[in-house]
């Protein structure tokens, strides 16, 4: 399966919508390679085919964040190819619309989007990820947040 998703904050990406069930993601997506739980009781899903991957809340079992791989040619937010355009360009698109930028574990949190990225600000273009979540998601995370700022 493939992924032609653009990014809405804080709704989805694509036809995936924050709030599905597992077996609305699984019509759209197919069947997962791999399903994990992780250390906080969250269903973590694994397409390898396209390095997809979906989290389930612990709570109500829905749809809270999507992870993509750089190995999905076309995930856009406004407009902007996040994989196949330059990465540091990308970057500086996504400051430009959230211009309190956040550090942790070499992690960019963009709060006001609701996306996470990394290896678009370093050298490590071919390991080039994005996560987007729902509102909410890092409240947890906040007192350890650094600002970050491009220099």
């Amino acid at each position: 399966m493939t992924c032609d998703c653009e990014i809405h904050p804080y709704v989805g990406a694509g036809k995936l919508q924050f709030g599905m069930t597992r077996d609305e993601v699984e019509e759209i997506l197919g069947k997962p390679d791999d399903v994990e739980i992780d250390s906080e009781e969250e269903v973590r899903e694994l397409r390898n085919e396209n390095g997809l991957q979906t989290v389930y809340s612990r709570k109500d079992k829905r749809l809270v964040e999507i992870g993509f791989s750089s190995n999905i040619q076309i995930l856009t937010f406004n407009n902007t190819a996040l994989f196949t355009n330059e990465p540091l360009d990308v970057f500086r698109i996504l400051l430009a619309a959230d211009e309190q930028p956040y550090e942790l574990l070499g992690f960019i949190v963009l709060l006001n989007l609701g996306i996470t990225l990394t290896g678009f600000h370093d050298e490590a273009t071919d390991e080039r990820a994005v996560t987007v979540f729902t509102r909410g998601r890092w409240d947890s995370m906040k007192e350890k947040l650094k600002p970050f700022s491009l220099k």
